[in-house]
């Protein structure tokens, strides 16, 4: 995509990542990892492609809840209390995200609003990640 993107042009490329990429949260290696290893391709990116002017950033979810979802699943199981428990603890506005405020940051970074935003890695996660 990079490569078709018109140089003389505006463009944007948006990854998802994860806040499993920004420090140990105990997630399993391999995903942490690769989520890490996202983070730092858009910072590469962002280098490589600023000069034809094309904008690389990152967004690095929190816990999302939704319908059939695995955190939905958690909650309604036989250890939702303590789930429940664990996000008003770790995370400062206490409350799971929702695939919306994903959506406005995604919108908000691809935007024009955003052109002088690149190589940026966005924790949406409600304060989480310290």
């Amino acid at each position: 995509a990079l490569r078709r993107m018109d140089p003389r042009g505006e463009g944007a490329i948006l990854m998802i990542s994860s806040i499993a990429g920004l420090t140990g949260l105990g997630t399993p290696l391999t995903y942490g990892t690769s989520k890490a290893a996202i983070n730092h391709l858009t910072k590469e990116l962002a280098r490589v492609s600023g000069r034809n002017n094309v904008r690389i950033n990152a967004i690095a979810p929190g816990n999302i809840i939704f319908p059939d979802g695995e955190w939905e699943e958690r909650i309604n199981g036989e250890r939702g209390d303590a789930w429940t428990r664990w996000i008003k603890r770790e995370v400062p506005l206490q409350r799971f995200g929702k695939p919306e405020e994903i959506g406005s940051a995604a919108a908000f970074l691809l935007s024009p609003v955003a052109s002088f935003i690149t190589g940026a890695i966005v924790p949406v996660d409600g304060g989480q990640t310290r």
